[in-house]
């Protein structure tokens, strides 16, 4: 099977799995399109990317929940309906079985106390490659904690032929 071919053998495969990430962050800097970017090459696909949190969007997370969703904690939703992204990642973490990610650039303000997440990353100045080891590791957890057999078959097939197809070859 050529490469273009395998490429969208897995990116259809994805899309079956309908595996979704999506990232709220009132700053560019910390999830900078060229990231967002380096997912997509990784086979990550089109990562959702919002500034705030507003009543619709909530009621759509929740209503058609993603995979994972990558919150901050500060300065990420409308007033009116919640406090701050902890309480966003409580509501989530309650209401969906979306994986949820919760990041900031303050780390004393995420204490232990708190338990309605899955993942916190712990260093919000990533580097593009280092957003996507990071993606990497919270894949593998959300696979092994979140997701049933087959999704998690339909998942990691369709990421290692996307792998597969852009992976250049080196043989000599």
């Amino acid at each position: 099977m050529n490469e273009s071919n395998l490429l969208k053998l897995g990116k259809w495969i994805l899309e079956i799995g309908k595996f979704r990430i999506c990232i709220v962050d009132d700053e560019e800097v910390y999830f900078p399109p060229l990231s967002l970017h380096m997912a997509d090459l990784a086979g990550y696909g089109k990562i959702e990317r919002h500034m705030i949190i507003d009543e619709k969007l909530l009621t759509d997370l929740i209503e058609n929940p993603r995979d994972v969703v990558i919150l901050d904690i500060i300065n990420v939703c409308d007033k009116k309906i919640a406090k701050d992204g902890l309480a966003i990642a409580d509501l989530l973490y309650k209401r969906t079985k979306s994986y949820i990610v919760i990041k900031s650039a303050h780390s004393y303000v995420v204490g232990q106390w708190h338990k309605s997440y899955d993942y916190i990353i712990s260093d919000p100045n990533m580097l593009a490659l280092d957003f996507v080891k990071e993606l990497n590791i919270i894949v593998e957890d959300y696979l092994k904690r979140k997701t049933n057999f087959y999704g998690k078959i339909l998942i990691k097939i369709g990421f290692f032929m996307i792998r597969k197809a852009k992976m250049p070859d080196i043989s000599f």
